[in-house]
């Protein structure tokens, strides 16, 4: 699936229908490799990492290599404009620091310009694309497994011209978030939905970030292996 960007000049025109911590969390650093299989092959350079990424999900989600459509990305150049293509009020999106999102079986996002420091953005692709595969998916996902695979492989990169993944890379915000602050208690996170106070406040959804990467981590690439138990 081919990746095309599309710059939205102006989104009018586009409007589209607890514990405290007892010591250091750690997360392992080990990482995973996914070989792609002969059916399928690199894309032309330049690589595009993100349709590339169908063939790594594939471990989770079988589905994943079907979807042959161009992945629409639309650039906007505020987070403002972002409202007025999406669900979301401005309001919404300032509370919860929203700069990009999967819906309408495309991808939004803000400019880095459009921030002071601008942000890693492909990792943030990468990470709505996860969403995008897991909403074609007739397997519903829990926010906190949703998050966290989101997370887990937005650090996905390509290797050996693109002959490989790997995935589970570190994400450093996390584990700093993971250790200067107060934990969501585990039950309260595995019930968090999308209408949780947890979910939509921008100060305590980083944490709720960060522990469901580090658990989805856990469950991926600990010892011993936890895949199975997701099923």
């Amino acid at each position: 699936a081919a990746v095309v960007l599309v710059p939205v000049a102006d989104a009018d025109q586009k409007r589209a229908g607890q514990r405290e911590l007892g010591g250091t969390v750690g997360v392992p650093g080990k990482k995973r490799r996914v070989l792609r299989e002969d059916r399928v092959a690199p894309l032309d350079p330049p690589h595009d990492d993100i349709g590339d990424l169908r063939f790594a999900l594939v471990p989770v989600w079988p589905d994943a290599l079907k979807p042959a459509d161009p992945i629409r990305v639309e650039i906007v150049g505020a987070p403002a404009d972002l409202a007025k293509l999406s669900p979301l009020t401005e309001s919404e999106i300032e509370k919860t620091g929203t700069i990009a999102l999967s819906k309408y079986n495309k991808l939004m996002v803000v400019s880095p310009r459009a921030t002071v420091f601008g942000y890693p953005w492909m990792d943030t692709l990468v990470h709505e694309y996860t969403h995008l595969i897991a909403s074609n998916s007739d397997i519903p996902l829990p926010v906190w497994l949703g998050e966290g695979l989101a997370e887990y492989y937005s650090t996905f990169q390509l290797e050996r011209g693109g002959r490989e993944a790997v995935l589970g890379g570190l994400i450093d915000n996390h584990l700093a978030r993971l250790n200067d602050t107060v934990l969501i208690p585990l039950n309260d996170l595995l019930n968090i939905n999308h209408e949780s106070s947890l979910y939509n406040e921008g100060s305590r959804r980083s944490v709720l970030y960060a522990q469901s990467w580090a658990l989805t981590h856990l469950i991926l690439l600990g010892e011993p292996n936890r895949t199975k138990e997701l099923g």
